[in-house]
């Protein structure tokens, strides 16, 4: 098929590439403060994620159930802090 033909759609020409990538910013502006309490917050929940935990039984209750409630105490007061501070 040729590409002159009637009744074929003509072939669409895509803008070159960019050479390097634009800069990239986050949706909003983030303090290091801030970007360093969600990291320890999320590395904090996935430590009292792990499986092990459910099994180990501190004063009468699972070890998770005791992260669990330390997570829920911990990640209002150190985020609090944190945007307080500013």
């Amino acid at each position: 098929m040729i590409a002159g033909e009637p009744g074929l759609a003509p072939r669409l020409r895509h803008p070159p590439a960019p050479r390097t990538m634009p800069s990239m910013k986050s949706f909003f502006p983030m303090v290091r403060r801030e970007g360093a309490v969600l990291v320890f917050l999320i590395a904090f929940a996935a430590f009292a994620f792990i499986p092990a935990w459910r099994t180990i039984e501190v004063g009468g209750m699972a070890v998770f159930g005791w992260l669990i409630a330390a997570l829920m105490l911990i990640s209002p007061a150190v985020t609090l802090i944190a945007f307080l501070r500013r």
